[in-house]
């Protein structure tokens, strides 16, 4: 999704989640200060500012939460038309969330390569069954997290929430800079 200007590649990075979100109802993604201009320095994104989404239907109550780390960087002349535009935006993190009505969670989906936490690798933690466990995944889309809010009960807002999450996801899968998830990581028994 590369644009001629950093602000034009972080509109056009952002245009389709905020289409995916839109399934699941009324939000907004806020960006942190200069999220849509400034290329020395990692953004973040959050859903409604960190709240997240209230969900109706069987999952009424229930809350989405989702935010992203991203960069705006140059684009690779050797992959992108200079006609596509001279920006783009690469993801370096992502949280999404699925928490009940009393705020517990119960699944998260975590990418988070340069944390403090020894998983920096993709992963999905499944509260109910190991609240500890770090269960290893490729990396997953918004879009993902947002089926995965759907098959948990939250009312689908749009009747072709099926065809807007598989366009959103193809624009990401069409674009992005990786087509192969980082190795599992080892571990010592």
């Amino acid at each position: 999704m590369p644009g001629a200007s950093p602000y034009q590649a972080v509109e056009a990075f952002l245009a389709p989640l905020e289409r995916a979100l839109a399934c699941l109802g009324t939000g907004k993604v806020v960006v942190s200060p200069g999220g849509r201009a400034a290329t020395d320095k990692t953004h973040v994104w959050r859903l409604n500012g960190g709240d997240g989404l209230v969900l109706r239907g069987d999952a009424a109550g229930c809350r989405f939460l989702a935010s992203m780390h991203y960069r705006i960087i140059p684009t690779d002349p050797e992959k992108y038309d200079v006609e596509q535009g001279r920006w783009r935006v690469t993801t370096s993190a992502y949280l999404y969330e699925f928490r009940t009505p009393d705020n517990a969670k119960l699944w998260a989906m975590h990418w988070h390569p340069a944390g403090k936490s020894h998983a920096t690798f993709p992963h999905l933690h499944l509260y109910t069954v190991r609240s500890e466990g770090h269960f290893v995944t490729p990396r997953q889309t918004l879009e993902s997290a947002v089926q995965w809010c759907i098959e948990m009960g939250a009312e689908p807002q749009n009747p072709q929430w099926r065809t807007v999450l598989t366009e959103s996801e193809g624009i990401h899968q069409l674009y992005r800079s990786w087509s192969e998830d980082p190795p599992p990581p080892t571990t010592d028994r």
